[in-house]
């Protein structure tokens, strides 16, 4: 049986403080930023670091939270896909 150590208490606190902190940077990029090719680099990072994270055991709800995760950032990056899309349309 494993014993319990700090690292194994703290470690999936700081993997999910992860997901939270890059899921507010997302956020904030699409409300103030509205840079697709940024969204675009952030979502790319995201998608790394939720598909990595889609193998380890000990962190609560595993695959709903990673799975989640990504498609939390997949919709702004659809959202801010859309924008754009709709104003070259208009453009035109």
């Amino acid at each position: 049986m494993n014993t319990l150590d700090i690292n194994t208490i703290v470690q999936p606190f700081i993997l999910i403080f992860i997901l939270i902190i890059l899921m507010i940077i997302m956020v904030i990029l699409y409300t103030r930023m509205k840079i697709w090719l940024v969204i675009f680099i952030m979502f790319i990072l995201s998608l790394i670091i939720g598909i990595n994270l889609l193998h380890l055991n000990y962190i609560p709800f595993n695959p709903y939270l990673s799975i989640g995760f990504i498609l939390f950032q997949f919709i702004f990056l659809i959202l801010i896909s859309i924008k754009l899309y709709k104003r070259y349309i208009r453009d035109d």
